[in-house]
């Protein structure tokens, strides 16, 4: 007995809590395996069959599992800006326009700007993320100076940065020729392969994982990092203690948008 309770001690809380995680969204994983499977067989059809065609669609051939993970980029990275909003409690559920905000932006400073692509492409992927950030600004001032709510204001921004976008390229950046299109960037601005074509997957992978192991070092080995996750265990605890709430709370949902644009501008 002494021994079993002394072995669940040495095991560190952080790992508890990561293997409790792990199991709720394995649990959950299989609920929607087995949800989907039943619908589709109230439909009539063959789930196993389904789930065959759908894994040998994504992962069947190289040329499909290249194409599989570029295409999880963009979904890694605007996961990514929700959960880091959601630590410090911020609903951020604009990410969608803050993504279409980002990748215009990238389509027009790459177009616009020629340089070194050493130099291009830092400089096209950070307009993407100041235009994403810019973005999310806008539902942050709301909530900070009238206390609107950002769950509402971040979505009815998704609906204006759709308009607008669609506006810039049927409009005043249209590509001549084009039915909806920017020019194409330049060459210079290009993320560089990692495989040879056909195969489709590029650098973005890297600056994807590179985001997130930065956004965790953010939230566990750094002092901001800690009062934004003080403030979404505990506004009040973390206000008594002289931490600043709503600046944390702003802060969280801009580096948000960031992350959405830069996801836009991959």
């Amino acid at each position: 007995m002494t021994k079993q309770v002394k072995t669940r001690k040495q095991i560190p809380a952080n790992f508890q809590t990561i293997g409790l995680d792990f199991l709720i969204s394995l649990i959950a994983l299989v609920l929607a395996i087995l949800t989907g499977g039943i619908i589709i067989w109230l439909f009539g059809n063959d789930p196993i069959a389904s789930y065959r065609a759908l894994i040998q669609g994504a992962f069947g051939t190289p040329m499909a599992f290249t194409q599989s993970v570029t295409k999880s980029v963009p979904l890694l990275l605007t996961g990514l800006a929700v959960a880091l909003a959601y630590k410090c409690t911020v609903f951020n559920i604009g990410v969608e326009g803050q993504l279409l905000l980002g990748a215009i932006a990238a389509g027009i400073a790459g177009t616009l700007f020629p340089m070194p692509g050493i130099l291009n492409i830092p400089f096209v992927l950070g307009i993407s993320m100041l235009a994403g950030m810019v973005w999310a600004f806008f539902p942050a001032l709301l909530k900070q100076k009238a206390n609107v709510n950002v769950v509402i204001s971040t979505i009815m921004f998704n609906y204006v940065g759709q308009s607008l976008v669609q506006y810039l390229i049927l409009g005043p950046f249209k590509a001549e020729g084009a039915a909806s299109a920017t020019n194409p960037i330049q060459d210079t601005a290009l993320l560089p392969k990692l495989l040879p074509s056909p195969y489709v997957l590029n650098f973005g992978v890297v600056i994807a994982l590179a985001a997130a192991v930065a956004v965790y070092f953010l939230l566990n080995r750094t002092s901001l990092g800690y009062e934004m996750c003080a403030v979404g265990l505990n506004k009040d605890a973390s206000y008594t203690n002289g931490i600043n709430v709503e600046r944390n709370m702003f802060l969280a949902l801009l580096m948000s948008g960031a992350l959405a644009g830069l996801a836009g501008g991959i």
